[in-house]
């Protein structure tokens, strides 16, 4: 964990030390969280009710959430993966991800399903996130687009979905700095395990 000195950072200066950080993950130790997240989540009962579940197509260093993806799949559930909203282009629509769908890269190179069955974001059960970093109270640092805080602007008042960031232990930060606007997670899945807030 970065130490209390650096509470006072800007969201683009944490960007800066946790890209660096999650960039000099091992690809071994990529690999063996992503299994061990698809473990803690398979067993918990959050993920035994949950039928509707999206999920990322990780780019880069990111948490690799394949795995949840085949395991969602696997077990019959539905997994919905996001793509850029083509009414509101600063949100996100959720589109039915099967292992037919076509995929085509978005204006940010992310792959996302070419066409489907889309879902309303409320109607979702349970929402796998990327990030850059968390910290303890549940703020989550993303890349600064901000699509996932306007989608799920509703979400404190709904309750619906629930929130489970997706990260490794590495990107753990004491506190965060967090506007009015920011979702706040209502948990993290790392390699250590399963983390409500």
């Amino acid at each position: 964990m970065i130490p209390l000195s650096q509470a006072s950072l800007t969201k683009a200066e944490w960007r800066d030390i946790l890209l660096t950080r999650r960039s000099q993950i091992t690809l071994v130790d990529r690999e063996r969280a992503a299994r061990n997240a698809a473990e803690f989540i398979y067993v918990s009962t959050l993920f035994q009710q949950a039928l509707n579940i999206a999920c990322y197509y990780p780019l880069s260093h990111e948490f690799d959430c394949l795995p949840m993806i085949e395991l969602i799949q696997t077990v019959r559930k539905n997994c919905y993966l996001p793509v850029l909203s083509q009414t509101d282009q600063k949100s996100l629509d959720f589109i039915l991800y099967q292992k037919d769908t076509i995929l085509r890269h978005n204006r940010y190179h992310i792959p996302e399903p070419e066409s489907g069955k889309k879902i309303a974001p409320d109607q979702l059960d349970l929402v796998l996130l990327p990030l850059l970093g968390f910290d303890r109270q549940g703020n989550r640092l993303g890349m600064g687009a901000g699509y996932y805080d306007r989608t799920f602007e509703t979400h404190e008042k709904m309750k619906k979905p629930v929130l489970l960031g997706l990260a490794y232990e590495a990107q753990c930060v004491s506190s965060l700095p967090h506007d009015s606007w920011d979702v706040v997670l209502d948990g993290v899945v790392t390699e250590n395990g399963i983390v409500f807030f």
